[in-house]
């Protein structure tokens, strides 16, 4: 039986990349397999992700790039991370719904 009944996890962008490889499925699989677990508990879990591993903002080359500019940068790296999550998850026999507060019907 889990401690809780409903949890919000953050997982870190980088947490699913390996070396200069902007994912490791290895590693995705590993945390769709982790939330599967807690889910299999009867856990209810909200995720969000960060893009780490695709976009760190206004550091190195792009520190003069335009802050917003800069943000939607990242938004879309947090929404390409939750697409690639989202796939391990229902390959993992889990629903998974990615949701943002950016229009993108399509996906």
């Amino acid at each position: 039986m889990a401690v809780y009944k409903r949890i919000l996890l953050k997982l870190s962008g980088e947490a699913l990349k390996s070396g200069n490889d902007l994912f490791d499925f290895d590693k995705v699989n590993q945390v769709a397999s982790i939330i599967r677990k807690m889910h299999d508990m009867d856990v209810q879990i909200g995720i969000v992700i960060g893009a780490g591993n695709i976009w760190r903002g206004r550091q190195g080359p792009a520190a003069n790039m335009d802050a917003v500019t800069a943000d939607q940068m990242g938004m879309l790296g947090t929404v390409i991370n939750c697409l690639c999550v989202a796939n391990a998850l229902r390959k993992a026999g889990l629903d998974a719904v990615v949701q943002s507060a950016v229009d993108m019907n399509r996906f």
